[in-house]
């Protein structure tokens, strides 16, 4: 971007060139690049998500026929855009600098903020494609949100403790076979202090049992309920969890010497399985009692302002049709 605006200057028959630019345009260009949809700055990504948030809000209404026809999509996002000015923002900017610069300037900052709504509209939609094939597959409706609370607040803890206990379950056995074997003491407490240090591990258990409880199997539009497809769903989960359990006891200094990787390998297999279950087990059964899968952020306030902004798109779009009508008289 940056030498797109030096390219537009030589075209505009200025001379400036990146080492001429003034410490103002450069430091205002680093501003712009940050609101690149890949380059979002913290204050930005902030930005940027309660935009979605609005966004999302609009959608949701326009499903429910509470916006006019007439109002689409591109209108709101007309809306979001006039909602930040250029000129506000770089207001103590602009009067010291060169009148052409700080026009391209401005298309770049326009260009950046249209970029930015246009993949907020392709992730909400995304979003939405989701949310329909969850919803299909646990057979009630489902938002991204509400599952995330859901995973977090009443899933992850009990499972992750589950976890813990059956993986402290199979280090014992493991221990105790090596105890009988000639492995070296400070090798046999290399593998206690690995086994008191599996907080990543457990994190990486859950996540590979989750994902494939709920990954993609079929089409989003034949997804079947997750009752159809559970145990399909475990095999994959447990394959997965007993090779991660094998490659992160293989990684213990001189274990192979004493315990065989097949026998390795089996013993991962049988506490695989029963770990998968567990976690299996504490989402079903929480599931039942969570009322709010379908939840929405920031519900009440983002519903009000995107009413607000339907209601003054709506006037505008009235004045508008009487001045056309008035001008064709």
């Amino acid at each position: 971007m940056h030498n797109s605006i030096q390219t537009a200057a030589m075209e505009g028959g200025s001379s400036l060139n990146r080492s001429q630019l003034k410490s103002d345009v450069d430091d205002m260009f680093q501003e712009i690049l940050k609101m690149q949809p890949t380059t979002l700055s913290e204050v930005e990504q902030r930005m940027y998500d309660k935009e979605k948030i609005f966004m999302r809000h609009f959608v949701l209404m326009k499903k429910d026929n509470e916006v006019p026809t007439h109002l689409s999509l591109e209108h709101f996002k007309m809306w979001l855009l006039g909602r930040r000015s250029f000129q506000q923002e770089f207001q103590k900017t602009q009067m010291k600098m060169d009148a052409w610069m700080f026009k391209h300037l401005h298309v770049e900052w326009t260009r950046a903020r249209i970029l930015c709504l246009n993949q907020m509209q392709r992730e909400t939609y995304k979003e939405f494609a989701e949310e329909e094939r969850l919803s299909r597959l646990l057979g009630r409706k489902v938002t991204l949100e509400g599952l995330g609370r859901y995973l977090s607040t009443k899933v992850s803890p009990q499972a992750e403790e589950e976890t813990q206990l059956l993986l402290q379950s199979l280090f014992n056995e493991l221990e105790m076979c090596l105890s009988s074997t000639e492995m070296p003491g400070t090798q046999i407490e290399a593998f206690s202090l690995f086994q008191r240090n599996t907080e990543d591990l457990v994190e990486k258990i859950l996540e590979l049992a989750l994902e494939y409880l709920l990954k993609e199997l079929k089409p989003p539009a034949n997804e079947d309920l997750i009752t159809a497809s559970v145990q399909e769903r475990a095999r994959g989960a447990r394959k997965e969890i007993a090779g991660t359990l094998v490659r992160a006891l293989a990684s213990i200094p001189g274990l192979s010497s004493y315990i065989g990787r097949d026998d390795l390998r089996f013993v991962c297999t049988l506490a695989a399985a029963k770990i998968t279950r567990s976690i299996y087990k504490v989402f079903a059964e929480r599931a039942a009692s969570f009322p709010s899968l379908d939840c929405e952020k920031n519900e009440v306030t983002a519903q009000i302002q995107v009413r607000n902004a339907v209601e003054e798109m709506w006037k505008k779009h009235f004045q508008e049709v009487m001045k056309a009508g008035r001008d064709g008289l």
